[in-house]
């Protein structure tokens, strides 16, 4: 019998697709990214790693001319070049993204994005050192992990199956820190956190008519989901940045 091939459909959240996840889920995937363009210029270089379908991708490419998004899964991908010709798309796992690279020549680059995947990975310090390698002097990563405070768990296993790890906070320093990155500030999601855990019926009755069409997503993700500093650590996830020194 052939092993049928993992594909991790179940992570996926796309803002701007129609499918039923609720509104907050949307707007704070939706609003890492809004949050990201905040750290690239122009002409930077600009890598999405495990960028999915895309959605991410076109975000960067609002305010880079020179974005490539990485994914290895094909069916992703396919939808990824078909929404969005501003950037380019290759099939790389994020496990042997400098290998990758190097053989086919690309241009290194200034900024890595990395959201909600380094806890899928079997070896997430591998993955920052070649990230640290690629990075041009100077440059930077913006990833996101899940908060391990806040994770579901069970005997200390996450209950997502898909997560092979689970990070808090110094942690995620250590492993920075020991692939060569600079840990300048983090941030997190709180508001859109504490409506979820505690007032679910509310987000059910009122806040998943954001979805509606009439509505304007872009503007209510602003509202609920843009990253803070203010009580980060109330954060299901929290988003990093890392310098290259």
């Amino acid at each position: 019998m052939t092993k049928k091939k993992t594909i991790y459909y179940e992570e996926l959240v796309d803002p701007f697709s129609s499918g039923k996840k609720n509104f907050l889920i949307k707007a704070e995937h939706f609003m890492r990214y809004e949050f990201a363009k905040r750290f690239i210029n122009k002409s930077d270089v600009v890598y999405d790693i495990a960028c999915g379908n895309g959605f991410g991708t076109k975000i960067l490419s609002e305010k880079s001319n020179n974005v490539a998004g990485f994914d290895k899964n094909d069916h992703f991908l396919a939808y990824a070049k078909k929404r969005n010709n501003s950037a380019d798309f290759y099939k790389a796992d994020a496990e042997n993204i400098y290998g990758f690279v190097k053989e086919k020549d690309l241009l290194l680059p200034d900024v890595i994005v990395c959201f909600e995947t380094i806890e899928h990975l079997d070896d997430p310090e591998k993955f920052l050192k070649d990230a640290y390698k690629l990075i041009r002097d100077e440059g930077v990563i913006i990833a996101s992990v899940p908060n391990g405070k806040l994770e579901p768990k069970a005997k200390g296993v996450s209950k997502n199956k898909f997560h092979k790890h689970i990070f808090y906070k110094k942690d995620i320093e250590k492993l920075f820190g020991d692939s060569g990155f600079k840990i300048e500030k983090w941030w997190g999601q709180p508001l859109s956190n504490y409506i979820v855990t505690h007032l679910r019926a509310i987000e059910r009755k009122y806040l998943n008519k954001l979805l509606n069409k009439k509505f304007n997503f872009k503007l209510a993700s602003y509202i609920f989901a843009y990253p803070l500093r203010f009580l980060r650590h109330r954060s299901y996830s929290i988003i990093f940045i890392g310098k290259k020194n």
